[in-house]
């Protein structure tokens, strides 16, 4: 330990269900699905001529 009380976080690489949901079922983050919604509204606008 770099300090005492203090966890080093180096390496901390866990493969289980609890810490990589997103990987393991398929789900996309949060981020990227609002990117891919936020994609699909200026298409549906685009189409409906509302640009």
């Amino acid at each position: 330990m770099k300090e005492p009380g203090r966890l080093d976080k180096e390496r901390m690489c866990c493969s289980c269900y609890l810490c990589k949901t997103e990987k393991k079922f398929g789900i996309a983050k949060s981020g990227y699905r609002k990117r891919l919604e936020a994609m699909d509204r200026e298409i549906v606008d685009y189409l409906n001529g509302d640009y």
